[in-house]
């Protein structure tokens, strides 16, 4: 189980620590290599130890997910409506507010009846799609980051957003390994007890 945490919490902290940190900081580009081999170590690790036992389920005991994930889901919500309401396109705007309520029609009718013994799921076809997160969005970061230089060579005026990219590259990596692994669709989309 822990491997499982890891590929969720590193690539969501690696994200964080790629936007906290100041643009042309030393040692991000070794910081950001080994994040992606660990990426690609840790399925490969997965692989080799799990692949001959059968599903795994796993318990987290702890009711401050369900919250954090709700209150994520509504801070996501609020920055599309946002950009949204910025470019002036409103259909995003009623799709995400018809999204929240019935997101929240549904917590407060079924919500505090469901309860979930198993949030976190590993068999064969999701130690496979780690793999695949795993090898292909590390090589995706890398080959955008290489480009990234040369690219603002060419292109002076454009505003150099790196940090911003690698935080949303880590984040959705984050996110995809989330969804490989979870046992839950009320853990995913809404604040399952």
């Amino acid at each position: 189980m822990t491997a499982l945490i890891f590929l969720i919490a590193f690539p969501l902290a690696i994200s964080l620590l790629a936007l906290l940190l100041p643009h042309g900081v030393p040692g991000k580009k070794i910081i950001g290599t080994l994040s992606n081999a660990l990426l690609c170590g840790v399925p490969v690790y997965l692989l080799a130890t799990t692949l001959d036992q059968g599903p795994s389920f796993y318990r987290l005991d702890n009711d401050l997910i369900p919250k954090v994930m709700l209150l994520l889901e509504v801070l996501i919500s609020a920055y599309l409506v946002y950009l949204s309401v910025k470019a002036k396109r409103y259909l995003p705007v009623f799709l995400i507010v018809l999204q929240l309520l019935v997101m929240a029609g549904f917590e407060i009718v079924y919500g505090h009846e469901i309860r979930i013994e198993h949030v976190l799921f590993m068999d064969k076809f999701s130690i496979i799609m780690a793999l695949i997160i795993g090898i292909i969005g590390s090589a995706i970061c890398m080959y955008g980051f290489g480009y990234m230089p040369e690219y603002h060579e060419h292109y002076p005026k454009v505003k150099d957003r790196r940090n911003y990219f690698a935080f949303l590259m880590y984040l959705f990596l984050s996110a995809m390994f989330g969804i490989v692994f979870s046992n839950s669709l009320m853990w995913l989309f809404s604040s399952g007890k």
